[in-house]
């Protein structure tokens, strides 16, 4: 008589054992695809900031330059400077603000140049109309934002061709 249950038992132990390691395996697989699309929508998501951030900043940096030259061109009215300048403070606060955002998409470990070097490009876009005296002194701020902005560019080119 226990060789007809083990007889029985043993084909279904066989089934049960098959189908706990199949949903196991099934489950593994699961969580490594749920994993590589959460990835791949941070990866997006990561990039659009920079996007956002670049646009963000390249719009500050003519807004300040602009700024700059009327200032220098001396022709402008008080209330022509306080729309100029308003105008500057809102696009800098938006490029902090894109900047906010890329630090919280970024990892911290991996893309430290993407973290600290936005808030030191938005600096150098404010001192393009702070204190400038001359028309080269602009320009040559405003040559700095623009070597500055192009090193994140190609810090975070590196960081999407290496993953």
């Amino acid at each position: 008589m226990t060789t007809g249950w083990v007889a029985v038992l043993a084909p279904l132990l066989g089934v049960v054992l098959g189908v706990v390691i199949t949903a196991l395996f099934t489950s593994r697989r699961e969580d490594k695809r749920w994993h590589r699309e959460l990835d791949a929508r941070r990866r997006e998501e990561l990039k659009s900031a920079v996007f956002e951030y670049v646009l963000s900043v390249t719009t500050l940096r003519f807004a300040e330059f602009d700024r700059a030259a009327r200032r220098l061109s001396g022709k402008e009215t008080s209330e022509e400077r306080d729309d100029v300048r308003q105008n500057t403070y809102r696009l800098r606060a938006q490029s902090i603000s894109r900047a906010h955002l890329l630090a919280l998409l970024a990892d911290h470990k991996d893309d430290e140049l993407l973290t600290s070097r936005p808030p030191a490009v938005i600096e150098l876009c404010r001192l393009i109309s702070a204190g400038t005296n001359s028309p080269g002194a602009v320009e040559a701020r405003d040559e700095d934002v623009q070597a500055a902005l192009q090193l994140l560019i190609d810090d975070a080119r590196e960081r999407f061709v290496r993953r």
